[in-house]
């Protein structure tokens, strides 16, 4: 079924030709939003070499938050 609201009804009848009939209505709600893992890219790519006394700036600022409120782990080894 497509999302939406449809409307149900049974109607029985026996052989003698009395009959039940009843209604019920239904609600078919859209396939949930399906979270895929984010895309992290260290730019540069390659090894960098940095004094004690540099400062190293992270940027996230391409960081697409549409869906939920971010978080990041950073190890350092």
């Amino acid at each position: 079924l497509v999302a939406g609201k449809y409307g149900l009804e049974a109607l029985v009848y026996d052989d003698e030709g009395n009959y039940g009939r009843d209604f019920v209505n239904i609600t078919v709600r859209p396939e949930p939003h399906v979270n895929k893992a984010p895309i992290v890219i260290i730019s540069p790519s390659t090894n960098i070499t940095i004094k004690p006394s540099d400062k190293l700036i992270l940027d996230a600022s391409s960081c697409n938050t549409s869906c939920c409120s971010p978080s990041a782990l950073l190890t350092f080894f």
